[in-house]
């Protein structure tokens, strides 16, 4: 008796073999590649999300910076056209306010960014006061300057220690500006 005509040769057993598992292989690998894409695309969408979260609260950040600056140029400013014969400290407190609002602001936009949850760390409260030199911050020196320059007897005395204002308030932009290099570098340290 011979072999049926229509029996299955080894070498067609051997093929049938080989697809089948270079179809379950190719399966097996589509499958994690598209599992991986999906993980890498969900990652990739949080990041991006919690980077624009950031860049909102950095432009809330860097504006209120930016008011607590120009609001020291302003009140240097606005010293110095006071006339001499009407020189009056409490025109300088009134002054002063524009400086104790924009520190607010800074403050309030620096809280924001502590609880947020996009934003690492809870230094970020303390940086609107600046550097800290022994029991003194930046803004407690602001302070200080405020006080000499309303209790100054004339308009010289008060521009002068006015004058005084630019580095403290550089030491809080400084620092500030630090905390949020940090937080850039947590996000995207090669942009940096």
């Amino acid at each position: 008796m011979g072999e049926p005509a229509n029996a299955i040769t080894t070498a067609q057993a051997v093929g049938w073999s080989v697809t089948g598992i270079g179809i379950v292989i190719s399966l097996g690998w589509n499958f994690y590649n598209s599992w991986r894409t999906r993980k890498v695309a969900e990652q990739l969408r949080t990041e991006q999300y919690r980077a624009g979260q950031w860049a909102r609260v950095r432009d809330r950040i860097e504006s209120a910076l930016d008011d607590l600056v120009d609001a020291s140029r302003v009140v240097v400013h606005q010293a110095q056209q006071l006339d001499e014969s009407n020189f009056q400290s409490k025109v300088v407190g009134v002054l002063l306010i524009l400086l104790v609002d924009a520190q607010d602001k800074l403050a309030s936009a620096l809280e924001e960014a502590k609880l947020s949850a996009y934003c690492e760390g809870d230094h970020w409260y303390d940086a609107a006061n600046g550097k800290r030199q022994g029991s003194e911050t930046s803004w407690d020196n602001v302070i200080r300057i405020m006080a000499e320059a309303e209790a100054a007897g004339n308009k010289s005395d008060m521009v002068a220690a006015l004058k005084a204002l630019k580095s403290p308030i550089g030491e809080i932009r400084t620092a500030v500006n630090q905390c949020c290099r940090a937080q850039d570098m947590l996000l995207d340290p090669e942009k940096i």
